[in-house]
């Protein structure tokens, strides 16, 4: 009994943690001069068998989203790629280094954060 409880407990979370988005990247420019703009490709592919609304957001205290805001819609099925470029929020307070950038696309249902 207690095995068929934790199949099925594991079931439903497995279940609940599919994303009708999926979302991968590639690294266009990936090094910056100080100050400069660095830029992704967005790879977005929609799972769900209807239309999805997208909206981007950088959640980044650094680095300003040139596409902030951006929204659009992404069809049953569709696949969409979309460029992305990001900017020093103050050239003169990053110091040279790697860094992490923080990004959010969302729809009505879902949040999805990736690290870039």
């Amino acid at each position: 009994m207690k095995r068929g409880l934790i199949l099925l407990v594991i079931f439903l979370l497995t279940i609940t943690s599919v994303s009708a988005l999926e979302l991968t990247y590639t690294i266009d420019q990936g090094e910056a001069l100080p100050g400069g703009p660095v830029g992704y490709t967005l790879h977005l592919n929609n799972n769900e068998a209807s239309t999805l609304h997208l909206k981007l957001k950088a959640i980044d205290l650094n680095w300003l989203l040139d596409q902030e805001d951006t929204e659009f819609d992404l069809g049953p099925g569709q696949q969409k790629d979309y460029a992305i470029t990001f900017k020093p929020l103050s050239p003169s307070t990053i110091a040279p280094g790697n860094y992490g950038i923080n990004l959010v696309v969302q729809t009505a249902t879902t949040r999805l954060e990736k690290v870039l």
